[in-house]
């Protein structure tokens, strides 16, 4: 469908397009933060205690993804059409996630030596251990704060709060150094700044009245209408996330610690890309569960502003891949063939993301879990085939099969869709 002048300006005003943009800034912010804090860390701190901030961090946000048990994806799907039930959903969500985040950061505390180590003597202190109950909790509530503004289309409250808190991140950064002198800086300022992000959000809300009145209770009817899909999404997230997870291990262990380390660099590079695809579908999501009816409408509009923006992108990745991978170290630049294959897969994915967000939506969350089954055990399996012979390439190459093989599901489904839609929107030929 060729756009006008005035279908783009239209596209673009349309609360789709708005939240999806804000969404993306927020993302390139946290990115751009991101990146600054990590050098400013690693200026203040020597490599030992960065890699043990970094650790914790790594550890907090897993844990936080599991006690999160995807109310995140259940309130981007449900609030929108929540009506005056909307605070309810939001409070069962914040107090069961933050209930849950305590809990599951709880028992890794007590294991910590035993699977973790490493860690260990790092959290062994009361206030080394409320420190990090704190800054998971904070990381759970903060997530699924988030998604509940994304739920009702306030995505610039997103915005706002996340660029607070990424300043509120770097600045706390230099006064704790200063005043630990060690690792845990890093998960302290992450705490603080969150937690006081989250306090910003909940003061503008409640102050707002954006979700209704907020009675801070576990709605026993909200709780067992989110159950099921949120353990559901979990499920298919956590699934989704094991290729990122376990092939950086799977590397280290088939071809060496070099070739890992190439690996994690050209993924995250690939994953700057992803971003926009990603904020997109999360707008998809929340419209197109504030008025089903449009879901085909929303569907066709997100992927054509996807692609429009990140093919052009994607292509320039490809074509400088060895000189961004030459601005970490001219040996990561052997990477230059993974890195373009994964730009390549991202493209894929984007059409993919349509179609998982179109599952979410009709709460078809069976097909979903099994899709995101097949990818990894593709991906994973083909990089253990590939590996020996064709190296990083070859984990490129079992990524994007994986990831084709996915949209081969993905364009039935779809033009099932729009078949359906056209066919209902047909009307009958007169007898």
């Amino acid at each position: 469908m060729i756009r006008t002048p005035t279908r783009v300006l239209r596209d673009l005003r349309s609360p789709l397009m708005r939240n999806a943009a804000y969404l993306s800034v927020n993302e390139g912010i946290g990115a751009v933060f991101g990146l600054v804090f990590w050098v400013l860390a690693a200026r203040l701190l020597s490599a030992g205690e960065v890699g043990i901030g970094t650790a914790i961090i790594g550890v907090g946000v897993l844990l936080s993804a599991i006690a999160q048990f995807g109310f995140p994806t259940a309130l981007i799907r449900y609030a929108p059409a929540a009506g005056l039930r909307t605070a309810a959903f939001v409070d069962t969500a914040l107090l069961l996630g933050f209930g849950l985040s305590l809990a599951v950061s709880g028992v890794f505390l007590a294991g910590a030596a035993l699977w973790a180590p490493g860690l260990a003597a790092s959290l062994a202190t009361p206030a080394q251990g409320v420190l990090f109950l704190g800054f998971v909790a904070g990381w759970t509530v903060f997530v699924i704060l988030d998604a509940a503004l994304i739920g009702i289309g306030a995505a610039k409250r997103v915005l706002q709060r996340g660029a607070v808190t990424n300043v509120l991140k770097l600045g706390l950064l230099v006064p704790f150094v200063l005043l630990a002198g060690t690792g845990l800086s890093i998960p302290a300022s992450f705490g603080l700044a969150l937690w006081c992000g989250t306090a910003i959000g909940i003061l503008v809300v409640v102050r707002t009245n954006a979700f209704g009145r907020m009675r801070w209770r576990i709605d026993r009817g909200a709780a067992r209408e989110m159950a099921r899909f949120a353990a559901g999404n979990q499920t298919a997230v956590l699934l989704a996330s094991c290729v990122a997870l376990l092939l950086p291990v799977i590397t280290l262990h088939a071809i060496g610690p070099e070739a890992a380390a190439f690996f994690y660099v050209a993924w995250q590079i690939s994953n700057l890309l992803n971003l926009l695809p990603a904020s997109v579908q999360l707008s998809v999501l929340a419209e197109a569960s504030r008025d089903e009816r449009r879901m085909e409408e929303h569907t066709r509009t997100g992927l054509l502003w996807t692609y429009a923006v990140l093919a052009p992108a994607a292509l320039v990745g490809i074509l400088l891949a060895p000189f961004l991978l030459s601005a970490f170290h001219e040996s990561y630049a052997t990477a230059a063939v993974l890195l373009q294959l994964l730009l390549v897969n991202g493209l894929v994915q984007a059409f993919n993301g349509a179609y998982t967000t179109r599952l979410r939506v009709e709460r078809r969350l069976a097909p979903l879990i099994a899709l995101n089954a097949g990818f990894v055990a593709a991906a994973i399996g083909g990089s253990y085939a590939l590996m020996p012979r064709f190296g990083l390439t070859g984990v490129g190459v079992a990524i994007l099969a994986a990831q084709v093989g996915f949209a081969g599901f993905a364009v039935v489904g779809l033009w099932d869709y729009r078949r359906q839609a056209r066919d209902e929107t047909t009307p009958p030929r007169p007898t």
